[in-house]
């Protein structure tokens, strides 16, 4: 697999930033960008979610647990808690 857009599913496959993850074991940095980004949105995403076994955690639990995780890329973490911090949903609207 090559080409970019196949590098790209690749990561967001399993891939962890930490080279631990599956297919290849990419490490940490070389990860595609939207990779990265959307393991941080998802990441996000899935925190800040009901879901079948429990409820959704609260904003503030969600930037402490993305913190705490080695396996994300530090500086898109700290943009997301930045936009947060911010209002999402004013920068979005």
């Amino acid at each position: 697999m090559k080409d970019p857009l196949s590098r790209c599913a690749n990561g967001l496959s399993g891939d962890l930033g930490d080279g631990r993850g599956y297919p290849d074991g990419i490490p940490a940095g070389k990860l595609p960008m939207v990779s990265r980004l959307v393991a941080v949105a998802d990441t996000y995403d899935a925190i800040t979610s009901d879901r079948p076994y429990r409820l959704a955690r609260s904003r503030d639990e969600a930037c402490r647990e993305l913190r705490s995780g080695l396996q994300l890329d530090p500086d898109l973490v700290e943009e997301l808690i930045d936009l947060e911090r911010r209002g999402i949903e004013a920068w979005a609207a």
